[in-house]
């Protein structure tokens, strides 16, 4: 079998050891930050609390000091001796980890503080290594042993996951219950159309209601083996971003050995499924808990405590390490969907790529590259950059937000839209059924309350219509229909160009 070759560690011994974690967490708006506060994800009480991830991996060193407490079930696929098949609750014991801790890391490390609830979030200083969703609980599915996993062990993980999504894991604590979302960063198979066997087991598990999250891969433009699950039709996958260890976004931009899009054709004639990425996040050179030598065992002595006998808080250089390539980016992603989850529970798997769709910031490079099918998507970046506040803004307002959905990305909103995954025909439909066409350089109003982005305050909230610079007129759920059902008439004369 090819060896699994899609979103490899990358080791980067160039950088210092430093919080590229912590930059990354604030560049996608999950962290406070100088920079974006209070629009953050954390500040709209977003940590990820009640929502467990599942991290297909080689295994997560569960002792880590920036993971104890949050590994609450496991498996080991593989069953490779002296392993059991069921590690957890019953036998807890450190798993391999060389990549799969650093992963988990990125997605949930809770910086040391252990936490289940919102109100119990600590005050993290700004150098601690803390994850996207530092609340959310994981579960560990080990399908990876030192010779490799065949596609057949990958499958049975996502057949494990689907068979346990419900449970309780045998404690006490039903805020870790199940499994809500999925994510992998590795990938057997080259130039998949999503109709392999691993593939179709992913959307099994979203089918199931479980969020499945796959990493592109790191093959660059030249060399497109389009792994999964990134490439199955339900899926999300995820491309990679260089914040240039900077907050602020506006220098991020692609890294060009994320493997661009599209997936090839399944011969569905639906060519919706075949856009990937969907996303892409920070990736390259984030610093994450490293795996330890001896599985875990080790941890008590170099990482817990004063190993140093100095008195000084944090950890020792060879707790941590630099981690990158779309195998970071797909963590960093799954802890934005916790908290997306964490936000509103009650989402599906559909649900959540759409808000993610709609609330990621577009590039100022990317350009549109199937225009008449999505005004947004690009093969490199999908359909933006992350961003967690805008994400968990949406998430909250959910459902009143989905009646008035973009699915193509025109401005006008799928409840009106004639044409809703046509973005070449902007066609609004009036209150009696009509469709009237409108002109396609007119203004995009993302939230369908009238009033254009351009001067609008709050172009993500339907129920806050007021331009920008005017005080708040917060109005009823319906306010954004009545202004727009008011505008057709004015509308109806105008023919798109």
């Amino acid at each position: 079998m090819r060896a699994l070759l899609l979103a490899l560690l990358l080791l980067v011994a160039l950088l210092p050891a430093g919080d590229a974690l912590n930059i990354g967490a604030r560049s996608i708006l999950a962290r406070p930050s100088e920079e974006y506060s209070p629009n953050t994800a954390w500040e709209q009480g977003a940590y990820g609390c009640g929502v467990t991830i599942a991290v297909f991996d080689e295994g997560v060193d569960d002792k880590h000091p920036l993971l104890d407490g949050k590994v609450v079930a496991g498996v080991d696929v593989t069953a490779t001796a002296p392993l059991q098949a069921v590690l957890f609750p019953n036998n807890p014991q450190p798993l391999v980890g060389s990549h799969g801790t650093p992963v988990a890391g990125l997605a949930t490390s809770h910086g040391g503080q252990f936490f289940t609830k919102p109100d119990q979030a600590p005050q993290y200083a700004d150098d601690e290594l803390v994850g996207v969703a530092p609340c959310a609980w994981m579960v560990d599915v080990m399908f990876n042993d030192v010779q490799g996993a065949s596609s057949a062990e990958m499958v049975s993980a996502f057949e494990w996951a689907i068979a346990h999504q419900h449970d309780d894991w045998g404690d006490a604590d039903a805020s870790n219950d199940g499994i809500e979302l999925i994510t992998m960063s590795w990938s057997p198979e080259d130039g998949t159309d999503g109709s392999d066997a691993l593939s179709q087991a992913a959307n099994r598990a979203v089918e199931a209601g479980i969020v499945v999250l796959g990493s592109m891969g790191n093959s660059g433009p030249d060399y497109q083996p389009w792994g999964t699950p990134a490439a199955a039709d339900l899926t999300l996958g995820i491309a990679a971003l260089f914040d240039e260890r900077t907050v602020t976004r506006d220098d991020d931009h692609f890294i060009d050995y994320s493997t661009p899009g599209p997936r090839p054709d399944d011969g569905d004639d639906d060519p919706y499924d075949e856009m990937k990425p969907d996303v892409a996040s920070p990736a390259h050179n984030v610093v994450g808990p490293a795996p330890s030598n001896l599985d875990g065992r080790e941890y008590g002595l170099v990482c817990f405590g004063d190993p140093t006998g100095t008195g000084q808080r944090g950890l020792p250089t060879d707790c941590t390490t630099v981690f990158g390539g779309t195998s970071a980016a797909t963590p960093m992603t799954a802890g934005v969907v916790a908290l997306i989850l964490s936000a509103n529970p009650a989402l599906t798997p559909a649900d959540v790529k759409e808000i993610l769709h709609q609330s990621a910031d577009p590039h100022p490079n990317q350009r549109p590259q199937f225009p008449f099918l999505n005004a947004q998507y690009n093969r490199t970046y999908g359909w933006g950059m992350t961003n967690a506040y805008q994400a968990v803004v949406m998430a909250k307002a959910w459902p009143g937000i989905e009646l008035g959905k973009d699915t193509d990305s025109d401005g006008v909103r799928d409840f009106q839209d004639a044409a809703p995954r046509d973005p070449a025909v902007r066609t609004l439909v009036n209150s009696d059924g009509v469709p009237v066409v409108t002109d396609p350089a007119s203004p995009v109003d993302t939230d369908g309350d009238g009033i254009p982005d351009a001067q609008d305050a709050a172009p993500l909230d339907p129920l806050n219509a007021q331009p920008a610079g005017t005080s708040s007129n917060r109005g009823t759920p319906g306010l954004g229909l009545v202004v727009l059902v008011g505008l057709v008439g004015l509308l109806a004369a105008r023919r798109r160009a």
